[in-house]
């Protein structure tokens, strides 16, 4: 078979055309896992899979290995395909051609673009879309879809090929489809832009007619594309050859290739700390088990990156002593930034360097002012009336604030603060441009693309010099704000790393097709909007097909230990982190550390739970109940490699007002069982509904011990008692407001059947205490 193939292959590449079982002549490409056929108008007429015959092209569905876009916005597909020897060249209305370079190479099929004809008409060539058949798993991120059988996928070869479908003049994706499923299984398609033509657009959907320029030296030749089929349990290590022989990002830990290495996986500390303080911080990060360290927020400002003086009164040099010494210790330091935000108080902002601020458009200034003038005169509305945070205009090298744009022409900027920021308010002559500033609801602007690389070395220079090596490249869409789509995302990422000068290990708010290879984890799901289990929860869940599909370590992103953090809750993260095989961000400043109560035995659960699951200890169904969200477990040590796993059975019940007769009681009861082992009460109750209060609740327990509660608790509030003298109260972000102090503990449940009663005035359509008890379920081993 090896032979025969050969031969084709040869055969192809020799004359260019081969004569097949079909009306019209077929150009073909072979590689080991995958048979192209493309006929004499550009289309594909065949993709298969040559061990065995199976053909993997959808009957009736149009499919091209190369399109392009014209400037005008209209897709053309190719009218003829003209091959000679490895250069393919294909025709299309309007004068325009493409010539690409057709090779075959070790597990794969390589396409560049070699000449481009007319390329002032093109707008972007289009790669594909190629379709499949196959819709089992599409991976919309790494551009591979597979099922039982085979795995088809393409990789782009260089940062100005984007994976992707083009759907706005940028060329801003968020990074999903490379692959796609489709009715009849799956596409795949890449892009390039042409960013060597001024251009008109809008941006980020939300800036219209953004004038983005040509980038110098910027050619659509060099588009390149490679396109596979393989097993499916080959697709992965092939990507792996790919990267190597084409030069392309291929990051490793310890020696490791990342896609493969479990040490991106792997949970981390995030807190603030200083110079003083962060060997207290060191020691609980190597208690827990964790690799590194990630400073929540070093920077005074975002641009330059100085240090706060508060934290790092050394400056960089301090920094570097704390990186030191985790190192020294086997850890690594990160420090967190968003990616090309510009803070108001930095130099990007307060000095002349403020010309290469990202703008919207600009207008003209239709009068002279003079320093203090509040009432600014210019020749366009639009710009000014699009939203914005900081309502800011560059003049010369001052911004001016603005309430807002009035008049029907000349229109005017009223009450406007000059000299913003810093800057010195001056007089400017009629006719000089008032620049209309891009800016972000985190009250920051953005850089131009000359601007952009200079934040870039200055980012770059900061990781060099201390030798930090993690880095989440959160806010990474604002790169798109550049007007520049994916190709501004990755190019951000390829400079700064290109620069630093060591790995650096990272995230990003933001995935992306070429990313992908930079990328070494994607950590989405934060703790910031509601209780420790609520805040994002189904995202976090449901992100783990996302990881799973596109080959990416599982994580389950932030979680806030705060002092009043419960071992339960941390346990339940564990839990489905166990499930999952998954890492997550442990976020805990050192004054939670120390102040929290549990902190000992929450450190002792980490470490348990982390060491079952590097060791493989759990069994696949075992891990299939620690997925599931609904679920409570606790996990103890029973020996060296052995460890007891102990279910948690939940009661669930709801109290809702009522409307009974006079002298009714309003209240509700329940009952529950619990097991042989004698054990002390868990009650949660959380209040729910829009706009719900509860006030004078009562609870009774065995029809004899009633506590009452005199607080008031509002919509999304909640009480613990574990049965013990004092019932513990919650906001609705999980932060302890106070406790109700019972007087004595409620006696330990003995097996049996037990009540619970809850009694509560409840005020607000819809008001709900919602109550759980916890009782001991299921005991199992865990491990040999």
């Amino acid at each position: 078979m090896g032979t025969r193939v050969k031969a084709v292959v040869i055969l192809v590449l020799g004359l260019g055309l081969v004569g097949a079982s079909r009306a019209a002549a077929q150009t073909v490409l072979e590689s080991a896992g995958l048979r192209l056929e493309i006929d004499g108008r550009g289309a594909i007429a065949r993709l298969a899979d040559p061990r065995t015959g199976r053909e993997y092209l959808p009957e009736g569905v149009p499919g091209y290995l190369v399109r392009v876009r014209e400037a005008g916005g209209a897709e053309l597909a190719p009218v003829s395909l003209k091959p000679a020897k490895d250069l393919w060249t294909f025709t299309f209305d309007g004068g325009i051609a493409l010539t690409v370079r057709a090779s075959r190479k070790s597990g794969y099929l390589r396409f560049e673009l070699v000449r481009a004809v007319r390329p002032e008409r093109i707008d972007a060539v289009l790669w594909g879309p190629i379709p499949t058949t196959i819709g089992d798993t599409v991976g919309e991120v790494v551009g591979v879809v597979r099922d039982a059988d085979h795995a088809v996928g393409i990789q782009t070869l260089n940062t100005k090929t984007c994976g992707g479908k083009l759907v706005n003049a940028e060329g801003t994706t968020g990074g999903r489809t490379t692959a796609t499923k489709e009715a009849y299984g799956s596409s795949l398609q890449a892009f390039t832009v042409n960013q060597a033509r001024d251009r008109v657009i809008p941006v980020w959907g939300q800036f219209a007619d953004v004038p983005v320029r040509a980038l110098p030296g910027f050619k659509l030749e060099g588009s390149a594309l490679a396109l596979f089929g393989a097993t499916p349990d080959r697709a992965l290590p092939l990507i792996g050859e790919i990267e190597r022989a084409e030069g392309l990002p291929h990051p490793t830990i310890d020696g490791e290739w990342v896609k493969t290495s479990k040490a991106p996986g792997r949970p981390y500390l995030i807190a603030e700390f200083g110079e003083d303080g962060f060997d207290a911080l060191l020691e609980y990060a190597l208690r827990l088990g964790f690799p590194a360290v990630y400073h929540s927020g070093p920077f005074e400002t975002w641009g330059h990156f100085d240090l706060r003086k508060d934290l790092f009164p050394n400056g960089r040099a301090g920094f570097k002593a704390c990186v030191d010494k985790a190192r020294a210790r086997g850890l690594r330091v990160g420090a967190h930034t968003l990616t090309n935000f510009i803070t108001t108080n930095d130099p990007f902002v307060t000095t002349g360097a403020n010309r290469g601020l990202m703008g919207a458009g600009a207008a003209t200034l239709g009068r002279a002012i003079d320093a203090a003038a509040t009432e600014i005169v210019v020749d366009r509305e639009d710009l000014f009336r699009q939203a914005s945070t900081l309502q800011s205009a560059l003049i010369g090298t001052e911004i001016v604030r603005y309430r807002e744009v009035t008049g029907t022409g000349p229109y005017t900027l009223t009450d406007c603060v000059r000299g913003a920021f810093g800057t010195p308010a001056a007089a400017h002559a009629a006719g000089v441009e008032v620049r209309k500033l891009m800016d972000h609801p985190y009250k920051t602007f953005f850089p131009d693309w000359p601007m952009q690389e200079e934040l870039i070395a200055n980012l770059a220079g900061f990781f060099a010099e201390t030798g930090a090596s993690q880095m989440d490249f959160d806010g990474h869409e604002g790169t798109c704000y550049l007007g520049r789509g994916d190709f501004g995302h990755v190019h951000f990422v390829e400079a700064f790393l290109g620069r630093v000068g060591h790995p650096v290990v990272n995230g990003s708010s933001n995935i992306g097709h070429y990313y992908w290879h930079f990328n070494s984890y994607i950590n989405w799901g934060e703790p910031w909007y509601a209780s420790f289990r609520e805040s994002q929860s189904g995202y976090r869940i449901d992100n783990q097909a996302l990881y799973e599909r596109n080959y990416m370590p599982h994580m389950l992103g932030w979680f806030l230990m705060t002092p009043d953090t419960r071992l339960e809750d941390i346990e339940w993260m564990l839990a489905r982190a166990a499930g999952f095989d998954a890492g997550y961000a442990f976020v805990a400043e050192l004054a939670s550390l120390r102040q929290n109560p549990a902190t000992d035995a929450i450190v002792e659960a980490v470490r348990t739970w982390e060491e079952a699951k590097a060791s493989g200890a759990f069994s696949d169904e075992q891990r299939s109940r620690l997925k599931d969200p609904e679920r409570d477990f606790r996990l103890e040590k029973a020996g060296q490699g052995r460890w007891v796993l102990r279910s948690v059975d939940k009661f669930r019940f709801e109290h809702r007002r009522k409307v009974l007769q006079p002298g009714e009681p309003a209240g509700s009861e329940w009952r529950f069982a619990t097991g042989s082992e004698a054990r002390p009460l868990h009650l949660q109750l959380l209040v729910a509904g829009e706009g719900a209060e509860a006030r004078d609740i009562t609870l009774e327990v065995d029809r004899f011990f009633r506590v009452a509660v005199p607080n008031v608790l509002s919509a999304g509030a909640s009480l613990v008692w574990d049965g013990s003298d004092r019932i513990l109260l919650y906001d609705d972000k999980g932060r302890k407001t106070g406790a109700v102090d019972v007087g004595k503990g409620l006696p330990l449940l003995r097996e049996g059947t037990h009540t619970v009663a809850v009694d509560a005035k409840l005020e607000g359509d819809g008001a709900v205490i919602k109550g759980i008890v916890r009782v001991a379920g299921r005991v199992e081993p865990v491990g040999r």
